[in-house]
C-alpha cells in the first residue's frame, strides 16, 4: 500500500555508504564529483539517508566554492 503523501517513492538508506551500495544512480553521481566535494561529503556521510539529500549535500559544498 503507498503511504499518503507518496513517501514510498523515497527509499531511505542509512548512511552514505548504504545509499550508493544500493541505488546505481547515487553511485553514478558521486563517482562524477570531484574529489574534494566528496571528501567533503563523506565527513557528514551519516546524515545522507537518500539521493536527494546527496544532491543537496553536493550543491552545497559546490555553492559554497563559488
Amino acid at each position: 500500500d503507498a503511504i499518503p503523501g507518496g513517501e514510498s517513492q523515497m527509499q531511505e538508506y542509512p548512511g552514505l555508504y548504504n545509499l550508493i551500495e544500493h541505488k546505481t544512480s547515487a553511485k553514478e553521481f558521486y563517482d562524477s564529483l570531484p574529489d574534494r566535494i566528496r571528501d567533503q561529503i563523506c565527513q557528514q556521510a551519516d546524515t545522507i539517508d537518500s539521493e536527494t539529500s546527496l544532491k543537496n549535500m553536493a550543491q552545497q559544498f559546490l555553492e559554497q566554492e563559488g
